[in-house]
């Protein structure tokens, strides 16, 4: 992963020192591993504020936009990846570099029962024997190499992945009713929904060893190991509602 990032983004010149450590600390991000990049990231910002690296303060602004990205925070993650391509154009480097990274560290997020989570490619993930694996890609979760589909259950299906991002953690109903129904939680409104598609979705999770937990003030999804849920890497895609086509396009051609 590291290599194919270095092929996309390194320039020779002084400044390798710091281009090691931006690398580095964008290779720690999309390895799962936030703590180890904020320290590579805390020596690139002491070494990368004079002329000449531009490029490595725009790979550190990556590494968090990775991070945010990672951890669900989509509209946070596409702000800050925004603020490094406009940085990139306004310093003269070329933005496309930025996009290009991005592509070779991976198309999908992995998360574990543990709650770890890192990028990966789909053309060599594979699987542990017997692992439970919930699919977002396909709306599938495949419980002893035997799929159950999800696609027929549009609410339950966007409930089981929000809990599923975060394994073992409580989600409050707010974070739930954002990511299932989109919009702000209202008790009066919400809580009877809430209560029936979970119950629904335990239908669904019976025999395959993973469990909706109520909890307070929310829910959580207890896992069975090996477990692994898989979702695209949205990141610097076109589509996100920040970064259409056209305003990555633009932003290119500065």
């Amino acid at each position: 992963m590291e290599s194919s990032s270095r092929s996309a983004v390194v320039d020779a010149g002084p400044e390798i020192d710091t281009r090691t450590l931006a690398l580095s600390a964008l290779h720690a991000a999309a390895c799962g591993e936030p703590r180890q990049m904020t320290v590579l990231l805390a020596e690139v910002e002491r070494t990368a504020c004079g002329p000449g690296h531009a490029l490595d303060r725009a790979l550190a602004r990556l590494a968090r936009a990775i991070v945010l990205a990672l951890d669900g925070h989509a509209e946070a993650a596409d702000a800050e990846l925004t603020e490094a391509l406009h940085g990139a154009a306004r310093e003269r480097v070329d933005p496309g570099r930025l996009m290009a990274a991005i592509r070779e560290l991976g198309d999908v997020v992995i998360v574990t029962g543990t709650g770890r989570r890192w990028l990966a490619s789909s053309s060599t993930l594979a699987f542990p024997a017997g692992a439970v694996v919930l699919d977002a890609r396909s709306d599938e979760l495949m419980v002893r190499g035997e799929p159950r589909s999800l696609r027929r259950y549009p609410v339950r299906r966007r409930l089981l992945y929000a809990l599923a991002h975060h394994p073992g953690s409580l989600l409050g109903k707010d974070a739930l009713v954002e990511a299932v129904w989109g919009g702000a939680y209202d008790p009066l409104r919400h809580d009877d929904l809430i209560k029936v598609s979970v119950c629904h979705l335990r239908r669904v999770l019976a025999g395959s060893g993973l469990a909706v937990v109520c909890g307070h003030p929310g829910y959580r999804l207890d896992v069975v190991e090996p477990f692994m849920f898989v979702s695209a890497f949205e990141l610097g895609r076109a589509g996100s509602p920040r970064l259409t086509a056209a305003s990555l396009s633009a932003i290119d051609r500065r």
